[in-house]
């Protein structure tokens, strides 16, 4: 796998959603975009309306990245994972500092403590989310009972 193919961006989403669900929040869909011009584009949607849900699921991306990287499923070095991880993650960084009064150094290190801590429930259950990766590939869309079927089954 390469860093930004599409199987790549499966697993980033699949992370945010996983992070839902596991933070207890809802899982609406992931989707992957039809858009010709960028066919990579993907989304979790999630309803997340505790505080602890929110840094959890906008963390997940980083984490599952995280746990691709340091289990080896992506083979690249350490400097060029952190810069290809800190593009994909600019808007979930943001997210997560939006209500916390933090420098933007503070913050960049709070979202990477706390999406390394995630990480590590990540590298549990790949079997599971790699399952869910696969059949998003396949359908482009999957709802949230979906992905529950697959992550229980």
């Amino acid at each position: 796998m390469q860093v930004n193919d599409l199987e790549y961006q499966c697993w980033h989403e699949v992370g945010h959603a996983i992070a839902c669900m596991l933070s207890k929040g809802q899982v609406l869909s992931i989707e992957l975009s039809n858009n010709k011009n960028n066919p990579y584009l993907a989304k979790a949607s999630c309803k997340t309306p505790e505080r602890d849900m929110k840094l959890c699921t906008s963390s997940g991306g980083f984490a599952i990245e995280y746990a691709l990287f340091t289990s080896n499923r992506i083979n690249i070095s350490k400097k060029e994972f952190l810069i290809e991880a800190k593009k994909n993650c600019s808007y979930d960084k943001i997210k997560f500092c939006k209500d916390e009064s933090l420098t933007e150094v503070q913050c960049e290190q709070e979202f990477i403590d706390y999406a390394k801590d995630l990480s590590k429930d990540f590298l549990l259950i790949m079997d599971k989310l790699e399952k869910i990766v696969i059949k998003l590939m396949e359908k482009r869309k999957l709802t949230g009972n979906e992905i529950m079927n697959i992550f229980n089954s």
